[in-house]
């Protein structure tokens, strides 16, 4: 086994619960963004081993999961550094979808987008993984039903996060997984 993959911590992620509406603390970090600084960037310097550190991860990859399935961008998004960049895979500009340049902002129209031309967008994790070095990889898969077609996919999505005190400033999304491992550094091990 690789030592990255020594160093890697790996957590299984449940389905995300059917929640149609926020929970209080969503509605707190939504309306008070410093709460989450306030609460994120502690635990973000703990060490990684740490099982809170470990549960806060987890807590909010899943929330955020949740409210995406849900269409709660808001919620999605509030990790975001307002500056974060978002890339996609190359298969996105084959089918004339503009991928966002410029933040936060820009990220969460170009989700609404994604919702016009796909309709509802639903992603089941399956894992969270933390490599050295600030990112998180979420794997999992990605089921939708195209709005114009009917023809629904169901693939493999994996998002690779780059977190600096809390807040996402990067997000790079795969439908490889073996792209997604290489490029967070790790084997599948």
């Amino acid at each position: 086994m690789s030592k990255a993959n020594v160093e890697a911590i790996r957590m299984r992620m449940e389905a995300p619960a059917a929640h149609p509406q926020r929970r209080l603390a969503e509605h707190l970090v939504v309306r008070f963004p410093r709460l989450y600084d306030f609460i994120a960037r502690p635990v973000w310097r703990m060490p990684r081993r740490s099982r809170l550190r470990q549960a806060f991860l987890k807590r909010v990859v899943r929330i955020a999961w949740e409210a995406f399935n849900r269409g709660d961008l808001d919620v999605v998004f509030f990790p975001y550094h307002e500056r974060c960049e978002s890339t996609f895979p190359p298969q996105f500009a084959t089918v004339g979808m503009e991928t966002p340049h410029g933040g936060r902002e820009a990220r969460m129209r170009f989700q609404k987008s994604l919702v016009d031309v796909f309709g509802e967008l639903e992603f089941e994790p399956e894992e969270l993984i933390e490599s050295p070095g600030g990112h998180l990889l979420s794997l999992g898969r990605m089921r939708f039903t195209g709005k114009g077609s009917g023809a629904s996919a169901d693939m493999e999505w994996c998002v690779l996060l780059t977190v600096v005190d809390g807040r996402v400033m990067e997000e790079r999304i795969y439908v490889d997984r073996r792209e997604a491992f290489e490029a967070a550094g790790l084997s599948e091990e």
